[in-house]
């Protein structure tokens, strides 16, 4: 561009991009808004989460102010349309540096090297106690999966808390049949000063299976104002407290979702057999390493499984090259009333012979023998 600017790099992919990112820790990055794996939006959001100092200017043929809006709720400092004037491409360079100066100087000093979030396992030798349920497209039936796991998993000696990650739209007090007075937003601005009568008076005992629920705000305004540094504080805190956390989250890869899914023991990938359900879970799969997440967490999730659909388990697992922890099947003649009745199925004792409580229940087994704490 100009002497004073110093290009460190380039990428052909939004996931090359976000990775390189990371890597090279630059002021401003220029983002394209079409790219062949993922959209200029999605990977903005990806680059501001993991480095909020970084100013994004996003490039694109578009001159829309739905998409300019949508660009900067993303993230996105400045938004130019193709091919900008290079004296309004740099003028744009310079006052995103200047800002992105300005916003890298107020941050707290990095950790020492070597230092991460704490997980629960940190905390508790090898025990695997936050399980977060992701799935990188809605409607494949996260919330119905984290409710039953949750009362799968509940005991009178491993008691289980169920938090709503859904900030905007959460759905597991519908699951439960509970309206709260209280939400996750009542917790987090204490995080640091927490304690278990808090911690108590926020949550809800669900009476039908004593789990204890966390759900999200109820208007829209009390979820934006949660902090996402919050979350990851709050979750190693609370699995102080319960055996299982257990974690719905959006399917919307944001700040709070990546708060979630860094300080998960266990994260619960679920997709269906549909192919936009599949092309997203690859996706994210192939940017999971970009964005730090290990995928030794990872445990796939077959969900709503029908034996008419050719895309087979044995497929699938192929193809990701990733074992199927569980293949839960489609049972609407059971889903259906539990949710609109408020009491997930797992509590109905009745239902014990019907192959979708086999495999809630299989998968409860799986995360206790994971989450034993191995004495030396």
């Amino acid at each position: 561009l100009e002497p004073s600017i110093e290009t460190v790099g380039g990428a052909r992919t939004g996931g090359e991009g976000v990775s390189m990112a990371l890597q090279l820790d630059p002021h401003v990055v220029l983002m394209d808004i079409n790219m062949p794996d993922m959209d200029g939006l999605e990977a903005t959001r990806l680059v501001r989460a993991k480095i909020p100092y970084v100013q994004v200017i996003i490039l694109t043929v578009q001159d829309d102010p739905s998409y300019m809006r949508e660009a900067i709720v993303a993230g996105a400092r400045d938004f130019l349309i193709k091919p900008p004037m290079v004296e309004e491409l740099l003028s744009a360079v310079k006052r995103a540096y200047i800002i992105a100066r300005e916003e890298k100087a107020r941050m707290p000093p990095p950790p020492p090297v070597g230092f991460s979030t704490p997980t629960a396992s940190d905390l508790n030798g090898t025990a695997k106690r936050i399980i977060s349920v992701f799935s990188p497209k809605g409607g494949v039936g996260c919330t119905t999966v984290a409710s039953n796991l949750a009362v799968a998993l509940q005991s009178d000696t491993s008691p289980v808390l169920i938090l709503d990650a859904r900030l905007h739209f959460g759905g597991i007090g519908i699951s439960f049949n509970e309206r709260a007075k209280h939400s996750l937003g009542d917790l987090t601005p204490r995080v640091e000063h927490l304690d278990p009568e808090v911690v108590n008076g926020v949550l809800i005992t669900h009476a039908g299976s004593n789990v204890r629920l966390l759900p999200a705000p109820e208007k829209i305004a009390d979820a934006e104002s949660i902090d996402p540094n919050q979350i990851g504080p709050l979750l190693t805190y609370l699995a102080t407290l319960y055996t299982y956390v257990i974690v719905d989250t959006s399917s919307e890869l944001t700040e709070h979702t990546l708060a979630v899914l860094d300080t998960s023991d266990l994260i619960l990938l679920a997709t269906t057999q549909d192919i936009p359900s599949l092309d997203r879970l690859r996706r994210f799969l192939d940017l999971a390493p970009a964005i730090g997440l290990n995928k030794e967490r990872f445990r796939l999730i077959l969900s709503r499984f029908n034996d008419k659909i050719n895309i087979t388990p044995d497929r699938i697992s192929q193809n990701f090259k990733q074992e199927i922890a569980c293949i839960i099947p489609n049972d609407p003649a059971v889903v259906s009333p539990a949710t609109n009745q408020g009491a997930p199925f797992m509590m109905d004792k009745k239902l014990k012979g019907r192959p979708i409580h086999k495999a809630m229940t299989d998968l409860a087994k799986m995360i206790e023998k994971e989450a034993e704490v191995v004495k030396v």
